[in-house]
């Protein structure tokens, strides 16, 4: 079994809101992430803040987890009811990603831990102590993606 867990429970502490909740063409946001995976993935779990747990409406497949202090203890919590051998996180505030990109990464194989990465599209630059800032070509930059999979065995001294 395959399980994909979208975290949903974070502040959004850097724009002053909780994106994930932020209607867009008259749905959440989390909503556009959800529904790309429903259909992929034998158990999805959606991860919200304690408060929102009975408030959300959701598919009757969807198991609702509360959410933790900080995204690790979140996942953690997730971790707990996971059945699945793969799991799959995903962002609820990263709308983009589409159906294919969670497809093929289940296709990958060899779960020993996986990211998803994309060429990066901005400029980016770093501070370098001693030469002030370097910037660096796009084509040596991946821009990681929240797409985490690998086995959930690999946790079991954690959840333990």
């Amino acid at each position: 079994m395959n399980t994909v867990i979208i975290l949903a429970a974070g502040e959004g502490r850097r724009v002053g809101f909780r994106k994930q909740f932020a209607e867009v063409c008259g749905k959440p946001l989390f909503m556009y992430s959800l529904e790309k995976v429903l259909d992929i993935f034998e158990e999805v779990i959606l991860v919200l803040p304690e408060e929102f747990i009975e408030k959300i409406k959701v598919h009757p497949k969807v198991k609702k987890v509360p959410g933790g202090r900080e995204r690790q203890d979140s996942v953690f919590n997730a971790l707990l009811k996971a059945e699945g051998e793969i799991v799959v996180i995903h962002d609820a505030a990263r709308p983009l990603a589409s159906r294919k990109m969670f497809l093929e990464v289940m296709d990958l194989g060899n779960y020993d831990g996986k990211i998803v990465a994309c060429p990066a599209r901005d400029t980016l630059k770093e501070v370098v102590e001693e030469l002030g800032i370097a910037s660096h070509s796009q084509k040596e930059l991946l821009d990681k993606a929240t797409k985490i999979v690998y086995r959930k065995e690999y946790h079991k001294g954690v959840l333990l």
